[in-house]
């Protein structure tokens, strides 16, 4: 055989093997999220809809949007687990709400919205 055969042959067996590490370790990231669905647990669907699980009935698991709004959604369409809220606030940001951190220049008052003109600007 040629050396230019053998290159390409160990080329092609290299990117197979790539392929196949890759699609394994996607398969084995959706069996973690779907072992881990259980009532209470807040998720993001795969078409970007937040909610939280209500129950789950074989391959079929209930959400709920808002208080009171539940759809039925196919399993499969979890697409990751979000994680409950950190901080001692239990706002992600930590100690600081919406109306206490700063705008953009950093001057803006508590309950402003950051690009609101400030009444005392020119």
């Amino acid at each position: 055989m040629r050396p230019e055969s053998v290159m390409l042959l160990v080329l092609m067996a290299a990117l197979l093997f790539v392929m196949f590490t890759r699609t394994r370790r996607q398969r084995r990231e959706v069996q973690q999220i779907q072992a881990g669905l259980a009532p209470g647990v807040d998720i993001m669907t795969a078409s970007g809809l937040f909610a939280t699980i209500v129950s789950i009935e074989d391959d079929v698991v209930v959400l709920e949007t808002a208080p009171g709004q539940r759809s039925r959604w196919d399993r499969r369409a979890v697409a990751r687990v979000i994680p409950p809220p950190s901080g001692p606030t239990g706002h992600p940001a930590g100690d600081k709400t919406a109306e206490e951190s700063p705008g953009k220049d950093g001057g803006s008052r508590p309950g402003q919205a950051p690009d609101a003109p400030s009444p005392d600007r020119g």
